[in-house]
């Protein structure tokens, strides 16, 4: 009996024992995993395990408002697709923070709001995961007690599904154009095929103040293009072989946008820059142009090299026709051509014989007639003389300055120019310095332009611009 008072007292002492939330959830992919925290998903200055220890008692504190801890981030042994998330922290506003999720490369996948719960939360399926991040948007502080993802079991990175092409069957008329995406399997970055590999699921991250520029090898006619964005606001500028925009399009994120008609004609480049002036990055997942090539290349008009006329014969008919017509030569110049009646010849010596002339054999010769032959020589029509090219037209006095621009890849252009033009280039670099204006600035060759062209400009891109230098001068009248 005693024996089993003891026991009982003993299984109301367990019963009576606080119980924590370490059974709360199993699985995690985080478990037991140091969370790091700092400015960036790369940042490893400060870690924890207090938010991994699957415990809601304990956390671990983010003084946000006097540092830059703003993100909590930790990297998975495998590439895993992530089902479920799991959070729990001391904000008031939940909306202030979101799950970010990054592949191998570092590039962003996807990014969603958090969520309290004292549950797991299940999401829309986000495959090759490597790393996980909590970034904050404000600047309040926060204890995060605990958080964690839910996945499936390492897979390798799955390629994108693509039903087999059947072969087309040979037919004896050419089948038309086919008009397929453009840029497929084509780096908008060296070495980089994210955003043109055909798979949504992969993407290409570029600084918002920098583009990513394609040209195609010969101009192609547009008809429909799809993409996919997320992030910050992008567009896509259109431009033709003599590099004049032809128009842009604006890549709404994040909408997956199907197929959507476009109607762009002899497009030779393209460049995909921010449309907004938000910093950060801006994030391609998917980027695909429909249309065909030109049969033929348009190249710029050449003006044309005036063509000689082939030089008429100077020399007159030797034998002439037995019934001679006025219209027979269309030389202004006086023939020599005798004549079978005297009143033709107006001779005013007395010498000529109407016995020697007014026999019309076709045979008879040009000495027949006593009327002097050599007296006005045949004029011979000039050639048409080859119009000079014209010279270009010099630089118009007055203040100058020789614009010195040296590339990011150590190349330096020189340009003389105007100070007015100079001037203009300075504004613009100074007003996208501050995040305003377009990302690239058109300079006049002048008297450098080389060529049949009528104009010829340089276009330079601000992120590939190191250093630049302006030397003054002024020309004399």
């Amino acid at each position: 009996m005693r024996r089993l008072k003891l026991l009982l007292v003993l299984l109301l002492m367990i019963a009576a024992l606080p119980v924590t939330s370490a059974s709360a959830y199993t699985g995690g992919l985080l478990n037991g995993k140091p969370i790091f925290y700092g400015s960036s998903i790369t940042d490893t200055t400060k870690s924890t395990m207090l938010s991994t220890n699957n415990n809601g008692n304990d956390g671990t504190p983010i003084k946000r408002s006097t540092s830059l801890e703003h993100t909590f981030w930790a990297e998975l042994d495998n590439p895993m697709t992530i089902t479920e998330v799991y959070l729990r922290m001391s904000a008031i506003s939940y909306s202030d923070y979101s799950w970010e999720f990054y592949n191998s490369s570092g590039i962003l996948i996807k990014s969603l709001t958090a969520v309290d719960s004292l549950n797991k939360v299940d999401i829309e399926d986000i495959p090759n995961v490597k790393k996980v991040a909590l970034v904050s948007k404000n600047k309040g502080d926060v204890f995060v007690f605990e958080m964690d993802v839910f996945g499936l079991t390492p897979t390798a990175t799955p390629e994108p599904t693509v039903s087999p092409t059947p072969s087309p069957t040979p037919t004896a008329t050419p089948a038309a154009p086919e008009h397929t995406d453009l840029l497929r399997g084509i780096p908008l970055l060296a070495g980089r095929y994210e955003a043109t590999d055909g798979n949504d699921s992969t993407g290409l991250s570029f600084l918002n103040t920098g583009v990513l520029t394609y040209e195609f090898p010969k101009p192609v006619d547009l008809t429909a293009a799809r993409w996919w964005t997320a992030a910050r606001e992008s567009k896509i500028t259109f431009y033709d072989i003599n590099n004049e925009n032809i128009g842009s399009r604006a890549l709404n994120p994040p909408t997956l946008t199907n197929n959507t008609a476009i109607a762009y004609s002899g497009v030779k480049k393209i460049v995909v820059s921010a449309a907004g002036t938000d910093a950060g990055y801006i994030t391609i997942y998917s980027l695909e142009l429909y249309g065909e090539s030109q049969t033929t290349t348009p190249t710029p008009t050449a003006t044309p090299e005036p063509s000689v006329s082939p030089t008429p014969s100077p020399t007159p008919t030797a034998t002439p026709s037995a019934t001679p017509s006025p219209t027979v030569t269309p030389d202004p110049t006086p023939t020599t051509t005798p004549s079978a009646t005297p009143t033709v010849t107006p001779s005013p010596t007395a010498t000529a014989t109407p016995t020697a002339t007014v026999t019309p054999e076709p045979t008879a010769t040009a000495t027949s007639t006593p009327v002097p032959t050599a007296t006005p020589t045949p004029t011979v029509t000039p050639k048409p003389t080859v119009t000079p090219a014209p010279t270009p037209t010099p630089e118009q006095p007055g203040d100058r300055a020789i614009l010195v621009i040296t590339m990011t890849n150590g190349v330096e252009k020189e340009y003389d120019l105007p100070i007015a033009e100079v001037n203009a280039f300075l504004t613009w670099y100074d007003a996208h310095d501050a995040g305003r204006g377009p990302g690239m600035h058109a300079i006049d060759k002048h008297s450098n332009n080389r060529g049949p062209f009528k104009k010829r400009k340089d276009y330079v891109v601000f992120d590939k611009i190191l250093t630049y230098e302006v030397s003054e001068y002024t020309t004399a009248e």
